[in-house]
C-alpha cells in the first residue's frame, strides 16, 4: 500500500538490511519462493522510487539467484524493471548472473520482446532511435507501467561513452 501511495520513506530503512540468507531450511516454513520474489520486487521498486538505482539493480537481480522449474509472472516483471535499471546504471543491459537457470534466461527473453528492442536502440547509443523506439513501445509501457522508468532510461543516453557499453571509438 506504501508503493501505491507512494510514501516509500517508511518501507526504505527496511531494505538497508540483508532480509535473506541462505539456508537449507527456512526460517518460516509458511514462506514460499514467491514470497522471497514478492519481497524483493517491492524492494527493487522502493529503491527505483528513491532514485537508489545501484541498490534496485542489486536487488532485483537477486531475484534471478532463486532456483526455479517454471516461469513466475513476477519474474517477468522483475526482469522488465531489471533490464530498464540495468540500462540507467550500466547503459547496456548487463547479462543475467552465471548460474541463472539457462531455461529461465530463454524463457524470460522471449517474453520481453518490446523491452529487449528498446534495449537494442539504447546499445547504439543514438537518442533519436531510442526516442522512436520509446514511442514505439509508450502504450505497452504505460500499461505495464514502466513508461517513467523507460523515460528514466532514455534520459540517460549519451551519458555513457560509447567505448563502456561495448562500441570501439
Amino acid at each position: 500500500m506504501s508503493i501505491r501511495k507512494e510514501c516509500n520513506h517508511g518501507l526504505f530503512p527496511l531494505l538497508q538490511f540483508v532480509l535473506i540468507s541462505p539456508s537449507t531450511q527456512p526460517a518460516d516454513p509458511h514462506l514460499i519462493g514467491s514470497d522471497v520474489l514478492m519481497y524483493l520486487y517491492y524492494g527493487g521498486m522502493v529503491l527505483i522510487a528513491q532514485k537508489s538505482f545501484q541498490r534496485a539493480f542489486d536487488v532485483l537481480q537477486m531475484s534471478f539467484t532463486m532456483p526455479v522449474h517454471a516461469l513466475h509472472e513476477i519474474m517477468v516483471e522483475i526482469y522488465k524493471k531489471y533490464l530498464l535499471v540495468s540500462l540507467i546504471v550500466h547503459g547496456d543491459v548487463s547479462p543475467l548472473p552465471k548460474y541463472t537457470t539457462p531455461m529461465l534466461q530463454r524463457m524470460l527473453r522471449s517474453c520481453c520482446g518490446p523491452y529487449h528492442d528498446f534495449a537494442n536502440q539504447f546499445s547504439k547509443n543514438k537518442a533519436e532511435d531510442v526516442a522512436t523506439a520509446l514511442a514505439k513501445h509508450r502504450t505497452l509501457f504505460e500499461e505495464e507501467s514502466n513508461y517513467g522508468l523507460a523515460h528514466q532510461a532514455y534520459e540517460v543516453i549519451g551519458v555513457f561513452p560509447s567505448s563502456e557499453i561495448g562500441f570501439k571509438v
